[in-house]
């Protein structure tokens, strides 16, 4: 039976991460068959003091603790990455509620005659309210994902970061996930990278749709017009970063590209000055109003990427190969 390493990234979240653990200590998998990692990326609330109380009660081996004190989230996937026991490595987030069969289900893909490099599980949202009805269309950006209820697996597939599953060898060989976010933004593509590495080196991914994760969010927080346009501002950044810095693409690409992103950015403010006078969270003026932030943030992550050097030296950090 495959043994697993969970690893959980987390910052500040010691109000939340109990549900993420008390869904893994009820998975129908053997527990001498997988650890729990809560890798702490330099919190400052009771983090600590939650998973101590969990290891009094269930052992350090089962469940252990590791601070990483550099911030952002692509450390502390890496600090997992390192200090890992076996050979099938489980990305979750602290926000998650896993279903008891996500152990099972993830294991039962990689053993597959298919054996993928890496695996996805479906997300779905789990809200603490009943949210208005506006941000149903916008769930994908809070992380659901659902290819089907089918196992199979092929190449190109793009899974999240909170449900993502892959073969440590793999991924030190792929140099890792990109730059990802350190507080509430991203500066690079993350996953998103990881996956578009896995795509053209040729790696089989494989969806296990049982391996199913709920992505807990508030909707106070979550379910604003606020959160959602930073999710769209994040995933401008990502495509920039793509293009200038994972694919190191020349200037003339480079430039034709923004031109194309200067004809989309007029066309969103034109759709904004047209439906001005709709209500706040009407569609389509909400659409145009995300996508007016997508396109403008590319301008100013390029500029920032050229004109602020410890920007630039976040982004193409990659010490992380360096084993300690």
């Amino acid at each position: 039976m495959l043994k697993i390493s969970v690893i959980i990234p987390t910052y500040n979240r010691s109000a939340i991460l109990s549900q993420c653990l008390d869904s893994l200590l009820l998975q129908n998998y053997p527990k001498e068959n997988y650890e729990i990692l809560v890798v702490d990326n330099a919190s400052k609330d009771g983090t600590f003091e939650v998973v101590n109380d969990y290891q009094r009660k269930y052992g350090k081996d089962l469940i252990r603790y590791v601070y990483e004190v550099k911030p952002g989230l692509v450390h502390a996937r890496h600090c997992g990455y390192k200090n890992s026991q076996y050979d099938i490595l489980s990305y979750t987030d602290d926000d998650a509620i896993l279903h008891p069969n996500w152990l099972a289900s993830i294991a039962k893909s990689f053993e597959s005659s298919d054996s993928p490099s890496a695996v996805g599980g479906k997300i779905l949202i789990r809200w603490n309210e009943t949210p208005p009805d506006w941000i149903f269309p916008y769930e994908s950006l809070l992380g659901k994902l659902d290819y089907g209820n089918e196992d199979f697996v092929k190449e190109g597939l793009f899974i999240n970061g909170g449900n993502f599953h892959i073969r440590k060898e793999i991924l030190k060989i792929l140099g890792g996930f990109n730059p990802d976010q350190i507080g509430d933004w991203l500066i690079g593509d993350g996953e998103t990278g990881l996956c578009r590495k896995l795509h053209k080196n040729g790696y089989m991914i494989g969806w296990a749709p049982n391996a199913l994760m709920e992505h807990y969010q508030v909707v106070s927080k979550n379910a604003t017009k606020e959160d959602i346009k930073r999710r769209y501002i994040n995933n401008g950044r990502c495509e920039v970063y793509d293009l200038v810095v994972a694919k190191n693409s020349k200037f003339s690409v480079i430039l034709k590209y923004f031109m194309k992103t200067s004809i989309r950015l007029l066309e969103s403010f034109l759709g904004i000055l047209k439906y001005f006078f709709r209500a706040e969270y009407s569609e389509p003026k909400l659409g145009y109003y995300f996508i007016f932030h997508f396109y403008l943030t590319q301008y100013l992550y390029f500029l920032n990427l050229k004109l602020n050097s410890r920007f630039r030296k976040l982004v193409y950090e990659t010490s992380w190969l360096e084993e300690s």
